[in-house]
């Protein structure tokens, strides 16, 4: 007698969002450091930085015309980093978002970053700007991360 094994299959749908993946020419470590920490950040996304980077804390980023709050859900080195948007001064549909970063190395000198920020959807009105902002984004750490010079606002 012979038993059968049924499997079921289920399709995984990841969470809609803006998504970049990009290669650095970085240590996965220094990536992780780098969407990790306030130093980090500060390199390549924004310059006015307060608050904590440990899990649970908050950070505020100061950007000329709006004011980020992130709370650091989960840090797990090297591999993952998420970050909850807990408030926005200007862009209210973000509040609730989660920013993903998923980083795999790629020797020891090589990594690719995989960018997930979830719940920016079209159907938010701040799509289009956010989307482009990201862009920009991903390539001032590309640049930080390369040479040390970022395009932090």
């Amino acid at each position: 007698m012979t038993a059968s094994t049924e499997v079921e299959h289920v399709d995984v749908v990841p969470p809609a969002g803006v998504t970049r993946t990009l290669e650095v020419d970085a240590s996965a470590n220094d990536v992780f450091e780098t969407v990790s920490t306030a130093g980090g950040l500060r390199g390549w996304w924004c310059k006015n930085i307060d608050g904590s980077d440990k899990e649970g804390s908050k950070l505020v980023l100061k950007f000329p015309n709006d004011v980020w709050t992130l709370s650091l859900v989960k840090a797990t080195r090297p591999a993952r980093v998420e970050w909850k948007v807990v408030d926005q001064s200007e862009k209210k549909e973000l509040i609730g978002t989660k920013i993903l970063f998923q980083i795999g190395s790629k020797g020891a000198s090589r990594s690719e970053l995989r960018f997930l920020h979830a719940g920016l959807t079209p159907k938010c009105a701040c799509f289009g700007p956010c989307d482009g902002a990201w862009t920009y984004l991903m390539g001032s750490m590309k640049n930080y991360l390369e040479t040390g010079k970022g395009g932090a606002v």
